[in-house]
């Protein structure tokens, strides 16, 4: 169902192959909206690719090994633009939980802290424009715009954690450590979108008869 990773379940994954108009969502003139029952509910140990961190002598890596997230609500809608591409809006909301492992180095000194964070209930939205094709074996999403991230808000005592580190070996000479600001640095996670030009199949296989459907139809009514 993805085509990247964690959120991409829920933003990237379901915004090519599902999706449904959820209740307070209303639909919009001009757009197709897609269905799916396979999005919404509870996901665990899906791979994360998390941006890393670096500035003022501290550079930081985050993995999270182990997660759980619970999609509470989403949309995927669908437009036809007039340059022959498509317009797509994917929103979603959710929430959940994770164990974050973080991997330091302050002033050259390498380190790693781990933290169980929570991904407060939180709304979402990413705006795209691709290009659809149709193949034997699928179908074919070349991403032409689309955000480089999307920021995940979490509560986490790591950042507390990595300002007191800081702070400590910001009081031996030399280091050159600068700590402002690092605590709300830590209140968020980014979670890279692959740059544009790139294209993917979303094989046959992968989808159900309904997805399918939907999808074909949707592709062969531009044609």
């Amino acid at each position: 169902m993805s085509i990247r990773n964690c959120l991409a379940i829920a933003v990237i994954g379901s915004l090519w192959i599902s999706g449904v108009t959820a209740p307070g969502w209303a639909a919009d003139d001009g757009f197709h909206h897609l269905h799916s029952d396979r999005v919404d509910g509870v996901h665990r140990d899906v791979p994360v690719d998390m941006a890393p961190f670096s500035g003022g002598g501290i550079s930081v890596e985050l993995t999270s090994p182990t997660n759980e997230l619970e999609i509470h609500e989403h949309m995927v809608k669908l437009r036809p633009a007039a340059d022959g591409t498509h317009e797509v809006v994917a929103r979603v909301r959710f929430s959940g939980s994770a164990k974050l492992v973080a991997v330091l180095t302050l002033a050259g000194l390498p380190g790693s802290l781990e933290d169980d964070i929570i991904l407060p209930e939180q709304e979402k939205e990413i705006l795209a424009r691709v290009e659809l094709a149709q193949s034997e074996e699928g179908i074919l999403v070349t991403p032409v715009e689309n955000p480089s991230e999307v920021e995940i808000a979490i509560h986490s005592e790591l950042a507390g954690r990595i300002v007191t580190l800081c702070e400590g070996f910001s009081l031996v000479p030399g280091t050159g450590l600068a700590c402002d600001g690092l605590e709300g640095a830590f209140s968020t996670v980014r979670l890279p979108i692959p740059p544009p030009g790139d294209t993917y199949l979303i094989e046959y296989a992968a989808l159900n008869s309904d997805e399918r459907r939907q999808m074909d139809a949707y592709i062969e009514a531009q044609n």
